[in-house]
């Protein structure tokens, strides 16, 4: 063999070696769409689309852009029907939590995909745990992903380890029949009721993410969002957890909760106190959401994550 074939054939090697690595790793045919106002949002195939919360009109304009005919919320906020009606677009309510999702949902789930108008957008909040489990169950009882597609879509999509249950319900998923899923009653609502808990949840998780957008513009409004207020979505953010502490939910729940729960409430009460002086000292301002966002993930480690 001369030198220019066996370079050839080395080259060739390698080549069919990546691609084999590749496909080993690669999320299924799963492709980041990149837009800005649809969080973490991926093309999972043809009919699927998995992300955030739709950021808006823009959101919606953006997901009817795209074919998108019906949105499936599995988040745990009342979904925004009414501008969705306004882009021609359905919604459906299937909410689970961050435990996992039960096999009556995802079957439910399935039968949402197969039975309603797609091409189909299934989102939670963020677009990283939920939505991308939620797309995975039902894709696999479906039969239009493998286990292995599953747990690897959901490593792309940024679905955290610490989420146990969700990778579980993606693991455990079962094929479902044709007949099963046809013989399925399922009432597809536009928003169902939501435990007080979890909608207060809801409310601060979006109230820290307006803190972050704050903390990320030097504790001032961001040009994206000049409506906000270091201060006031500090009160924001005080108010979630003083009402919370007065619920009785979290008069049931164990010592433990409730200590995290009000060190949490002290924080916030000086995390407003120091965004109101005036000469903001941004290091102590983001040195105490740190020590709130430490309270949130030990909290859920403990009482959400994987109950």
């Amino acid at each position: 063999m001369n030198t220019f074939h066996f370079s050839f054939f080395v080259c060739l090697l390698c080549f069919v070696t990546a691609a084999i690595a590749d496909e080993s790793t690669a999320p299924i045919n799963a492709v980041p769409l990149g837009i800005e106002s649809l969080p973490n949002a991926y093309r999972v195939d043809e009919r699927i689309i998995s992300g955030g919360l739709p950021d808006g009109a823009a959101g919606f304009e953006a997901l009817k852009s795209l074919g998108v005919r019906t949105v499936i919320s599995v988040d745990g906020m009342k979904p925004d029907a009414e501008t969705a009606r306004e882009f021609g677009l359905c919604y459906v309510h299937l909410p689970h939590g961050y435990d996992g999702i039960s096999q009556t949902r995802v079957l439910e789930l399935a039968k949402a995909i197969t039975d309603l108008p797609g091409p189909i957008y299934i989102h939670c909040h963020h677009g990283k745990h939920r939505s991308p489990a939620a797309a995975a169950a039902a894709c696999i009882t479906t039969g239009r992903m493998s286990h292995d597609d599953g747990q690897r879509f959901l490593t792309a999509a940024g679905t955290g380890l610490e989420y146990r249950g969700l990778y579980q319900t993606a693991q455990t998923a079962k094929p479902a029949s044709d007949e099963q899923l046809r013989s399925l009653e399922v009432e597809f609502k536009e928003s169902v009721p939501i435990p007080l808990m979890a909608a207060m949840m809801v409310q601060l998780e979006h109230t820290f993410d307006s803190l972050k957008s704050v903390e990320a513009a030097g504790w001032t409004a961001p040009k994206s969002h000049p409506d906000l207020s270091a201060t006031h979505e500090a009160l924001m953010l005080r108010e979630h957890f003083a009402e919370m502490l007065r619920t009785p939910d979290v008069a049931d729940r164990s010592s433990d909760f409730r200590d995290i729960l009000r060190h949490s409430f002290d924080e916030s009460t000086q995390l407003e106190s120091m965004s109101r002086d005036p000469s903001k000292n941004v290091s102590q301002l983001s040195e105490t959401m740190t020590r709130i966002q430490a309270d949130c993930k030990s909290c859920h480690r403990a009482h959400r994550d994987n109950d």
